[in-house]
């Protein structure tokens, strides 16, 4: 029954009515299109991480004053970590209430984009007295630069451990106290040869070479049926380039599944399964 109006609602009735008697019911989505809006394979901004742990801090200024037979003189801290010259605070840690020898062991990320590099920026440490009727107190603060951190060989892929002084808002005023924290870079993830020997997905790909010569290949044959489908004339580049690099960040394709109810008959058909993409596949 083509009648319109009409069809619509009898197809919807027939699907309401066999998706009773359809098991299992599932429909197949992919979580990678759900998640990243649109369906476009994408590489990250970002290009490392800042890996911080806050140890201890001791020895440092005293945020409230002491009030005579009612209460000694102490400190609320904290650590807040950021980035210096963008004043961005991204993580802290937990308040220590009246504790002049607080211990964190807390561990934050910070994602190292272009941006910060482009800008040389630095990361701040920042202590802090915590205050419930007016603006917290800045106790000193403690500022690296990234380049440092990054071609440091003691900081590059592993953690460095530190003990520094902290220092007032003016340059080259110092203030009392020490922290006892931890800071590392973790470049972006490549495709490692012990992951090409290990791969089963494509045993006939143990190398990058290999595997761009496959994704050269597989790129310029979709660029082909794609062309012939719309009919044009010439080989855009442009686009050649574009396919290359969709194909090379996941060149197995789609593999992120997952099941969830029905809304059509098509569910009869449908299983529910979830699959990871392969161990060799690229992070980067």
């Amino acid at each position: 029954m083509d009648v319109p109006l009409i069809s619509k609602f009898v197809q919807s009735a027939v699907d309401a009515a066999m998706a009773q008697y359809v098991a299992p019911k599932s429909l197949t989505l992919d979580l990678k299109d759900m998640l990243s809006g649109e369906d476009f394979k994408k590489d990250t901004h970002g290009r490392g991480v800042l890996m911080i742990h806050i140890k201890r801090g001791y020895d440092f200024k005293m945020g409230d004053s002491a009030i005579p037979l009612v209460k000694d003189a102490s400190s609320d801290p904290y650590v807040s970590v950021g980035w210096a010259k963008f004043g961005k605070v991204v993580s802290s840690t937990r308040i220590m209430l009246s504790e002049m020898q607080p211990c964190w062991e807390e561990t934050f990320f910070m994602l190292v984009t272009l941006a910060e590099l482009n800008v040389e920026e630095r990361l701040r440490v920042q202590l802090w007295d915590s205050d419930r009727f007016s603006a917290d107190d800045d106790l000193g603060r403690i500022e690296v630069s990234l380049v440092e951190i990054i071609s440091n060989k003691e900081s590059h892929g592993k953690m460095w451990d530190r003990t520094d002084g902290f220092r007032a808002l003016k340059p080259g005023d110092e203030m009392p106290g020490k922290l006892e924290w931890s800071v590392g870079y973790f470049p972006k993830a490549r495709i490692q040869q012990c992951q090409f020997d290990k791969q089963t997905f494509d045993p006939s790909v143990r190398s990058m070479e290999q595997l761009r010569a496959k994704v050269d290949e597989n790129a310029e044959r979709k660029l082909r049926e794609a062309i012939f489908k719309e009919r044009k004339t010439g080989r855009n580049e442009d686009e050649l380039k574009q396919q290359k690099t969709q194909e090379l960040k996941a060149p197995a394709g789609r593999h992120d599944h997952i099941g969830a109810p029905p809304t059509a008959t098509r569910a009869a058909s449908s299983a529910c399964r979830f699959t990871t993409s392969p161990a060799w596949r690229s992070r980067s």
